[in-house]
């Protein structure tokens, strides 16, 4: 089954062209409607098109170099720029929240990774840039996510329920009895986005990393085991990037007498 060759050779610049022409649409539709998303879809249509070749150019030539301090480097370049999409997103400041970020992405992350590397698909040797870097890029990002969720509703729970939880540490309750609700709250809507997906893969939609390979030739049910797989890790990076992010969070808006800081 040789497809693998016969996609590739599919996608020329004509071809491109007419792919971008549907962003055309889209943007057109939008201006259309009055959405006011127009300059937000030209910057992202170029910061994606920027950085998707520019990451093709880089990972030709990792590839060739084949060294682990490469692929160590490019995983920990990939986490500092997720920490930095975060900290745009965020409309907050909280004391050492860059390093906040970058250790709950890294301990969630890189732990899932080695995890599939060594002991899932047992690649030898285990820093393969055509596996680590790929497979990388997908833990990290949906940690990214993840831990944009879970600090946008953490905080946004605590400034809501301020009173109930000014309350309880009034009444004896240390901070983080008070916040365990605010918590619990913050940690099921990171998780929701990611189990939710898993719920339509396979009926409603085919993801992305499956349908690749089946593109590329791989047998169907090795795709699907491959899937199954990166899935798992994903839940897993997200479930415990929210968890150390939750934590050390919950540490920074709360001081030493279990009082909720001003900033908050």
């Amino acid at each position: 089954m040789k497809m693998g060759a016969g996609m590739a050779e599919q996608i020329g610049m004509y071809q491109l062209a007419v792919a971008y022409l549907m962003l055309v649409v889209v943007f057109f539709l939008a201006m259309s409607n009055s959405l006011r998303i127009s300059r937000e879809l030209v910057v992202a249509t170029l910061r994606m098109t920027l950085q998707l070749f520019a990451a093709g150019l880089l990972l030709k030539y990792v590839f060739k170099i084949d060294f682990w301090l490469a692929s160590v480097a490019l995983i920990v370049i990939m986490i500092a720029f997720a920490v930095t999409v975060v900290l745009g997103r965020l409309e907050i400041r909280v004391k050492r929240l860059p390093l906040i970020l970058f250790a709950s992405m890294g301990i969630g992350s890189l732990s899932v990774l080695a995890i599939f590397i060594f002991l899932v698909i047992g690649r030898e040797p285990w820093y393969d840039a055509r596996y680590v870097l790929p497979l990388g890029g997908m833990i990290i990002g949906n940690s990214m996510t993840a831990c944009a969720l879970v600090t946008e509703r953490f905080i946004a729970e605590v400034i809501g329920k301020r009173d109930q939880i000014e309350t309880s540490l009034a009444l004896g309750a240390t901070y983080k009895e008070a916040s365990m609700t605010a918590l619990r709250t913050a940690y099921r809507a990171a998780l929701v986005p990611t189990i939710a997906s898993m719920t339509g893969m396979g009926i409603v939609h085919l993801p992305g990393m499956m349908t690749g390979q089946i593109l590329s030739g791989v047998e169907p049910m090795l795709a699907v085991k491959y899937q199954v797989a990166i899935i798992a890790a994903i839940l897993a990076a997200a479930a415990l990037s929210s968890l150390v992010m939750l934590n050390l969070l919950r540490s920074r808006l709360f001081n030493k007498c279990h009082q909720i800081e001003r900033a908050v």
